[in-house]
């Protein structure tokens, strides 16, 4: 129930005014295990996808710079990784999207300047993996009925990333989840897939 109520008093503080916005973000990241299982966006998210810095902040708490050796972790930077790893895995917003549309320079803009803030830290590998993540739940374009939407696709064509790629495909194919079958059942769910 512990979860339940605190759900509760995030939606009251969602709907006040009087709660600044980033000091909302600042409690939903320290319950964010709570609020896992939560249908609504949170303030957090929103943030993340308006600003890139907040982006790659979350990045770097959670990968290492690229070519840097292994090292030890305090137990605080591995529950901030821990933290952030979720944070990023619970994402489903995208920069610019508005219900089912989505602003394509809005988020070609985003794109690119959290993909120059990951060259800067040396994390360029793990920004495109998780841009890619995101990019991966991207609504189905109103105009044509196919996923994922134009101004995504314009915006993967632009980047050209192996690594982006990737991510996204990884991310449709998780999405899926565990599945099991019957014996002699066939492949054709897979196949309608």
């Amino acid at each position: 129930m512990t979860s339940h109520y605190i759900e509760q008093v995030f939606d009251v503080l969602e709907e006040r005014d009087d709660v600044d916005r980033d000091s909302l973000a600042q409690l939903e990241f320290a319950y964010l295990p709570l609020l896992d299982h939560r249908d609504r966006q949170l303030t957090l998210h929103k943030k993340l996808v308006e600003k890139a810095e907040a982006f790659i902040e979350v990045i770097c708490a959670v990968y290492k710079r690229e070519n840097e050796e292994p090292k030890e972790v305090s137990d605080a930077e591995e529950r901030l990784a821990i933290a952030g790893y979720r944070l990023l895995e619970s994402l489903r917003v995208l920069p610019g999207q508005c219900g089912q549309d989505i602003d394509g320079d809005l988020l070609m803009a985003w794109c690119l300047d959290v993909r120059r803030l990951g060259a800067k830290e040396q994390r360029t590998g793990a920004t495109d993996g998780q841009i890619g993540h995101l990019l991966a739940h991207a609504p189905v374009s109103p105009t044509d009925n196919a996923w994922p939407h134009e101004a995504v696709r314009r915006a993967i064509e632009a980047m050209s990333s192996d690594r982006l790629e990737r991510g996204v495909a990884t991310a449709r194919f998780n999405m899926r989840g565990v599945y099991s079958k019957g014996i002699g059942e066939g492949g054709a769910k897979e196949r309608v897939l």
